[in-house]
């Protein structure tokens, strides 16, 4: 019976331990979320054409967008050039606090409060907009 309790304990702990590392990153909007995930969807599917969207959208190289494309979902993408341009902040400053937030498991919401972007701004608004209007839905 002590055995059975303490694997049970243990299944317990790991199941929470578990839960909380799996976190789903979002951006606390379910529109933009749905959103960034059709952008990415959309761009593992073509990604030649998404590139070249990547590059005529934001005036970047042939040989950025691969290099980004190679590293980041096609919706978190938009979302860090949407972002710079809103906040107007420099790109590599919004991809530095990206993969910041990325790696400790933090979603957009998160990294849009660390710029001091709140859900209910004119700037939130106008990411979402860009984001959910212009993706390649």
């Amino acid at each position: 019976m002590k055995k059975l309790f303490i694997l049970f304990i243990f299944v317990s702990c790991t199941n929470i331990l578990f839960a909380q590392t799996s976190k789903k990153a979002t951006s606390g909007d379910l529109e933009l979320d749905n959103s960034i995930k059709s952008i990415t969807a959309s761009a593992r599917k073509d990604g030649e054409t998404f590139k070249k969207t990547l590059v005529a959208k934001y005036f970047i190289t042939e040989g950025k967008a691969t290099e980004y494309y190679a590293q980041y979902t096609g919706g978190d993408l938009f979302m860090i050039f949407e972002t710079a341009k809103e906040t107007k902040k420099d790109v590599t400053d919004i991809f530095k606090l990206f993969n910041t937030s990325r790696n400790t498991n933090k979603g957009w919401n998160e990294t849009l409060k660390e710029l001091d972007v709140k859900q209910d701004s004119k700037t939130f608004e106008n990411i979402k907009y860009a984001v959910v209007n212009n993706g390649l839905n």
